[in-house]
């Protein structure tokens, strides 16, 4: 009997201190703003100590429904509760928690913005509710709802293969912004948009192909992959973006007849580059996406191939 009293006071209290424990934070842990009329608020700082947070529904007597802008960027969360009414999470809304595991979307949510979980790197898997009609996820991965758009891979996911399923069109901006683990990737060509830094700073990214209906490779999409030796640019692509190779561990390119225009610093401080193939034409202009120094054209331990062209016969070619 005595035992049974004591099991049973141990549950009341292990019952008590859950229930304490799932308490919201005060409203005074949050600055807000008035939306929508002054009928809700947007959450625009966390100004709290505690690193598991639960956000609460209303404040002040208003209902929550925005998280805004970096507004719970480096606050060395562990945890977070975001309650059902929020519409919105903001562009970099919980950047740079570096000890966030996990984060759940609940139903009412109907925009998430670009590097919302960005750098949290231990994010291993972001959920989403399955009444939620905009979004969804798949082991872990942040989706649309009919997943043809990929929003976010979580960065401290531990797997070093990833296939992008067949039905994804678009990857969205930074999407898989320094996945560290990552050292292959397979791209179907129903792939139709890549994202600005879409891989930026991949830096174990050794495998991974461009789908065959990519038109531009967008600014920073592989910026930073230093492991990245070898890729094939299709033929479809036509505009290679700024910095869109920077300091990647490639040895050889080979630029398709497509291509028309190529930004500053495509291929900078790319310092395994030593074959450069140019399909169609190109000219000095073009070069600088190679090189700070023109005179790249002179070094020996580069080999450029393709037919030059004078600056003005070039952009005369292109009208």
């Amino acid at each position: 009997m005595r035992n049974k009293i004591i099991i049973m006071f141990t549950l009341f209290t292990i019952i008590i201190f859950s229930a304490c424990t799932q308490q919201n934070n005060p409203e005074s842990d949050f600055k807000t703003s008035p939306i929508d009329g002054g009928k809700s608020v947007a959450i625009i700082e966390y100004v709290g100590s505690k690193w598991d947070v639960r956000i609460p529904p209303r404040i002040q007597g208003l209902p929550v429904t925005e998280i805004g802008y970096r507004a719970f960027a480096n606050k060395k969360l562990i945890s977070v509760n975001i309650p059902n009414g929020v519409t919105i999470i903001g562009e970099a809304a919980f950047y740079y928690n570096k000890q966030l595991t996990s984060i759940n979307i609940p139903d009412s949510v109907t925009n998430i913005g670009v590097e919302a979980f960005g750098d949290c790197d231990s994010l291993e898997i972001i959920n989403v509710a399955d009444g939620n009609n905009f979004f969804s996820s798949e082991n872990g991965v942040l989706y649309n709802k009919d997943k043809t758009f990929l929003h976010t891979y979580p960065k401290g996911k531990a797997e070093a293969f990833f296939t992008i399923p067949n039905n994804v069109t678009i990857i969205g901006d930074y999407a898989f912004e320094e996945c560290t683990f990552l050292n292959n990737i397979i791209m179907s060509n129903s792939v139709t948009k890549i994202g600005v830094g879409a891989f930026t700073g991949c830096s174990n990214l050794k495998n991974i192909n461009i789908s065959n209906s990519i038109i531009n490779i967008d600014d920073y999409t592989f910026n930073e992959c230093t492991n990245l030796i070898d890729i094939i640019i299709p033929n479809s692509v036509t505009s290679i973006g700024y910095k869109a190779f920077y300091k990647t561990g490639l040895t050889s390119i080979i630029i398709p007849i497509n291509v028309i225009n190529i930004g500053e610093e495509a291929f900078i401080n790319c310092k395994e580059l030593t074959i450069i193939t140019f399909e169609g034409v190109y000219n000095y202009r073009i070069i600088y996406a190679f090189s700070n120094d023109p005179s790249i054209f002179n070094l020996n331990s580069v080999n450029i191939s393709g037919t030059f062209i004078k600056e003005y016969d070039y952009w005369m070619k292109q009208l």
